[in-house]
């Protein structure tokens, strides 16, 4: 009946006839090569339909792949489908997926309004319900349907613009330079006729400055990053970026080549300032930096009276200067508009100069209508423009990625964005030349579209041309969420104020009224309305929150939200977050003052009215020092060549200089100084590496002091290692106690990392070829007696020696084609460290047939073994984490996490523990939003039947939390706050592994350093009751100007740990702080 009742369905003309008729193709397998019996039943089934064979390849599977063709709708292909998989002897129906050339699938049915080629790919100006294939991953993909009419709002005022236009606009492009041949751009640049040779173009090696600007030959822009001092005049794009950004904005339109810009009646003025690679502050050349190029490029733009300035590019608070903020406002105030993109890491960190006052930050919208994946948002941000899949001009000298067309290419990103705004700014100052500012700005603002988002905002919505165009006069009143500082609380009233202000851009309003709401209830209000009688055009007032937080354990995000009204009509609802910290108030802190600042040892450095701590932690790997202990360093070159290292320690009430100075003859640079009992008699003593360099000496230099800074070994305390195979990477060392003549016992680093085979550890059979090959060994370093210079050596050896190895096949029963090598080797405790041990796994077997032994690692050819259980898993290409475990005490380095990233959404979490340790339990999380791809595991921790990991991907940090009893995982996460606009660079809040408070009552916490972001804050993260992510207000603090952060370390008899702040007390005095995180 089902079958009867599918082909009436197939054949009822009047059923589907409101559906498009297409081709389409069907592939199915049937469950064995088909006799001629079961062909002709489906034949029979399919009428008039052919049944082929997919292809004559010679193989079982292809032998059972078969295809129809038919022409039809979708109800009837379905329908098809559904009778093929009903027949016994069919298998499965295969999928069969349209490959698309682009990621851009036009619409056939849309009206060609332009005549260049590329045109219908232009969704941003005209959205036509066009398609995008977006990659989720390396194998993922998803389509964008697009959303009819959600564009820039070009279509309907494109016909009048010329008409409408009374001068050509001049709109500055700050990026990475043009290609000022491009068919599509070069009727388009703007020139300086007085610098340019007699043809117009560009002069060589001009010797004038002919318009007296300080730049010789600027016909077409300028290049601040040339190597020649003060730029040149060629400002070409060798990185596409630039020239992507002016396609948008005035690619020539009706030429019948590549794509259509906004206007003809833009001209573009290119100011190259960013090269491949930016480093940051650190990248300088003849121009100085990245910062110093933009400010120049600023000022160059508003010397060459740009009507608008396009910064599709930004920069972190690391790198925010005075003088930036000065060339902004310099153009602000000679009526420039300045448009910037909003940033691409999809979280609310404000960055700059999006974030500065009077600036028009601009945020991405995709096809379908909703604010791009990628794109920051906030309400830092003002407006929406198209950015996701825009196709436009690239230099013709490089390869596009995503195009196939040379001169074009397919871009993402709010940069793609604020040149819709730029171009529409322009076409606004051009129509009315003496328009103001803020008049520009309500034209825009005010005429945007909304959009519907769970979980992002921006203050206004999408930009539409037409409607900024003809918009009538009225009042456009807006809260300024920009330059914003931190909400810091009063931690022992709980208080907090903070001052907003509220601008109205036009038409003159009377009766506002504000009304504020907290969107946190433990935020809570004094007062929530505020009325103002009157604003004027362009006035600015201040309204002033003040409230209360119910508990300093709340997290640190608070949330706002502003409804306006004028005359009792609302006029709009805007939101905003802010991060929380507290002051430096309170019974809570310690301060220690630091004895002993002077000329011979400054413990601070002053640069650029800033000042740099000079003091640097001593390494403490178990935390076992009760109190934290500094040093500096000074480099004596005369009679006593070397380096001299003073340490500090807490005496009485104060960080004192020790009495005795370690001393390191011929010494350039110090490595690291570690607290460590380095000859096992029970005392701490100090490892010190560091670098010796002159004419007749190279080493890396290795030092033995007690911790009053006795030299530990008498004269032989000083020990020379020349690298021969491998560097020590002291990370990733542990310690084993070697006895060495003259020395005694002695702990000696072992690790593991590729190299080559020491000579001394080279089969000695003279039948047997040495072995040069690179592979993974269990090195050690061992200090050896030279005789002839009456000092120690420090020579690489491996525990894996052919020795070792014939033995342990010899005791694991290995065949002779088994494979054997290291894997891991497992963090030590400090009660294996105190007990010399040290283990380290390893794999033996037939390719996927290994298996794991765990042993213990000795720099003699002895070992123990044991056979490894890892229930299935392969543990091959994971990572190692140590676990910090919390029982009574706090133990760090008591276990291990192996951590394994399968793919971009796959990871799994495997726990080592015990005496002897044992592969405790595995979980495999996978994330479900593909984008948001996996990085790594950042540290784990274990703390009665819980087990914790956390791990960060492209936007989040996240805690996975399993539970042994009930063996069930929870992932909480919180977004990363990333920086990634420049080329080459990076920069991202900072994280740093610690517990939160003391003893049996500690957590699992990470430090975090926001600093280079967005605000001066240090914070932690930690768990709640529930095991969620929170970060406490109380562990939130705001950094003051006299202050620097240095890394969090234990303080007093019970080593809780604390936030450290140095501190400039006076002009020659300075402290350190700590907050305790109990």
């Amino acid at each position: 009946m089902i079958r009867i009742f599918l082909l009436a369905a197939l054949f009822s003309t009047s059923l589907y006839a409101t559906e498009k008729i297409k081709n389409h193709s069907i592939l199915f397998e049937f469950k064995n090569k088909p006799s001629n019996l079961q062909l002709k039943n489906v034949q029979s089934v399919l009428k008039n339909i052919k049944v082929e064979l997919f292809d004559n390849f010679n193989n079982d599977y292809f032998k059972r792949l078969y295809r129809i063709n038919f022409k039809g709708n979708e109800a009837q292909k379905k329908a098809y489908e559904t009778l093929l998989l009903g027949l016994p002897f069919v298998k499965k129906i295969e999928p069969i997926h349209q490959v698309e050339s682009l990621s851009i699938k036009v619409n056939p049915n849309s009206p060609r309004l332009e005549n260049d080629t590329f045109f219908s790919y232009q969704w941003g100006l005209f959205n036509s319900g066009q398609r995008v294939l977006k990659d989720l991953d390396d194998i993922h993909s998803e389509v964008l349907e697009g959303k009819k009419g959600m564009d820039i709002g070009w279509k309907s005022i494109r016909s009048e613009l010329s008409g409408l236009m009374k001068k050509e606009a001049i709109v500055a492009v700050l990026d990475s330079g043009l290609d000022l041949e491009h068919a599509d751009l070069k009727e388009n640049i703007l020139k300086n006729e007085i610098e340019c040779n007699s043809r117009g173009g560009l002069p060589f090696r001009a010797k004038e400055d002919k318009d007296e600007n300080g730049l010789k030959g600027d016909c077409m822009g300028w290049n601040f990053t040339s190597n020649k001092k003060g730029g040149d005049n060629r400002p070409y794009d060798d990185i596409g970026h630039g020239t992507h950004v002016a396609g948008i904005i005035a690619a020539t339109p009706g030429n019948k080549k590549g794509i259509t810009g906004v206007s003809s009646k833009i001209k573009i003025l290119p100011i190259k300032v960013l090269q491949k690679n930016e480093g940051g502050r650190s990248s300088r050349g003849p121009n100085g930096s990245l910062t110093d190029r933009i400010a120049k490029g600023i000022l160059y733009a508003v010397k060459m009276k740009a009507d608008v300035i396009n910064m599709s590019l930004g920069w972190p608070l690391i790198l925010d200067t005075t003088y930036l903020k000065e060339a902004v406002k310099a153009a602000l105030e000679e009526n420039v508009i300045i448009v910037a993109a909003a940033g691409n890491n999809n979280n609310r960190a404000p960055i700059f100069p999006c974030s500065y006052e009077g600036v028009l930050c601009v945020g991405s919208m995709s096809i379908d209508g909703k604010i791009s994946n990628f794109s920051n948002y906030g309400g830092h941000v003002d407006v929406l423009a198209p950015g996701d899949n825009i196709l436009s001009t690239y230099p013709q000298k490089l390869d596009p990625d995503f195009f196939s067309v040379k001169g074009y290419e397919v871009k993402n990103g709010t940069s793609q964005s604020a040149p819709y705004i730029s171009a529409l700014a322009g076409i606004l100052k051009s129509i009315n030349p003496e328009i103001t500012s803020d008049e520009v700005k309500a034209r825009i603002l005010s005429s945007t579209r909304n959009f519907k988002s769970r979980d992002k905002y921006v203050s206004n919505g999408l930009a539409h041309m037409e409607r900024s165009i003809n918009a009538k006069k009225a009042p456009l009143i807006r809260p300024l969420f920009k330059d914003l500082k931190t909400l810091q609380v009063d931690p022992e009233i709980k208080r907090w104020s903070i001052d907003i202000k509220v601008k109205n851009y036009w038409k003159e309003a009377n009766n506002i009224t504000l009304k504020v709401k907290s969107l946190n209830a433990p935020f809570m209000l004094e007062k929530n309305t505020f009325n103002f009688k009157n604003l004027k055009q362009g006035e600015e007032k201040i309204f002033s929150l003040q409230g209360k937080v119910s508990d300093l354990k709340e997290d640190n995000s608070f949330d706002l939200q502003t409804d306006i009204y004028i005359e009792g009509k609302r006029h709009g609802s805007f939101k905003n977050r802010w991060k929380v910290s507290r002051t430096l108030k309170g019974n809570d802190f310690t301060e220690v003052i630091i004895e002993g600042d002077s000329k011979e040892m400054p413990l601070a450095r002053v640069f650029k009215e800033n000042f740099i701590p000079l003091l640097r932690t001593v390494q403490d790997p178990y935390f076992q020092l009760k109190y934290p202990e500094y040093y500096l360093t000074k480099l004596q070159k005369e009679n006593n060549p070397g380096l001299k290292i003073f340490i500090f320690k807490i005496r009485g009430d104060k960080f004192k200089k020790q009495e005795r100075d370690i001393f390191l003859p011929y010494a350039n640079q110090l490595l690291s100084i570690t607290s460590l009992d380095m000859n096992y008699d029970g005392k701490r003593d100090y490892f010190i590496r560091y670098l010796v360099k002159n004419k007749n000496k190279k080493f890396i230099g290795y030092s033995y002091f007690t911790s009053e800074g006795e030299p530990l070994f008498g004269k032989y305390s000083h020990h020379s290692f020349t690298p021969e195979t491998v560097i020590l990477d002291l990370k990733k060392a542990v310690f084993v106690p070697s006895k060495v003549e003259k020395l005694g016992l002695i702990a000696i680093p072992l690790f593991l990392t590729n190299g080559r085979i020491p000579e001394q550890d080279q089969d000695t059979d003279p039948w047997v070829s040495r072995d040069l090959s690179k592979r993974d060994h269990f090195y050690f370093l061992k200090p050896q007696f030279d005789k002839e210079s009456g000092q120690f050596q420090v020579k690489t050896r491996i525990v894996d020696n052919y020795i070792w190895e014939k033995a342990l096949r010899q005791d694991l029963s290995l065949k002779w084609n088994d494979q054997m090598g290291p894997l891991y080797i497992l963090p030590q405790s400090f009660k294996d460290f105190k007990r010399g041990i040290a283990r380290g796994l390893i794999s033996a077997g037939k390719n996927y047939e290994t298996k794991a032994h765990i042993l213990e690692l000795r720099p003699n050819n002895d070992f123990d073994s044991h056979f490894f259980r890892t229930k299935e898993v392969h543990i091959e290409g994971h990572e190692l984490f140590p676990v910090t475990e919390i029982r009574e005490k706090v133990h760090f380095k008591n276990a291990s996490t192996l951590v394994g990233l399968y793919n971009e959404t796959t990871i799994r979490f495997s726990e080592i523990s015990g005496e002897y340790p044992t592969f405790n339990h595995t979980n495999i999380y996978r994330q479900n939003y593909k984008r948001d791809h996996i990085f790594g595991a950042l540290a784990s921790y274990k703390k009665r039947s819980n087990s914790y990991t956390f791990f960060q991907t492209k936007g989040n940090l996240k805690l996975h939390t399993y539970n042994s009893v009930t063996g069930k995982s929870l992932v909480t996460s919180r977004p990363i706050q990333r920086f990634s606009f420049l080329p080459g660079a990076l920069f991202s809040e900072t994280f740093y592994p610690i517990v939160k408070g003391q003893e049996s009552e500690a957590l699992p916490a990470l430090y975090v350093d926001a600093t280079q972001i967005n605000r001066s804050d240090i914070y932690i993260l930690t768990v709640d009751k529930k095991n969620r992510l929170v970060s406490p207000i109380k562990y939130n603090l705001s950094i003051p100007k006299n202050c620097k952060s240095m890394n969090p370390v234990p303080f007093g008899e019970k080593r809780t740990f604390s936030f450290t702040l140095f501190c400039q007390k006076g002009e020659k005095q300075y402290s350190l702080n700590f907050l305790k995180l109990k």
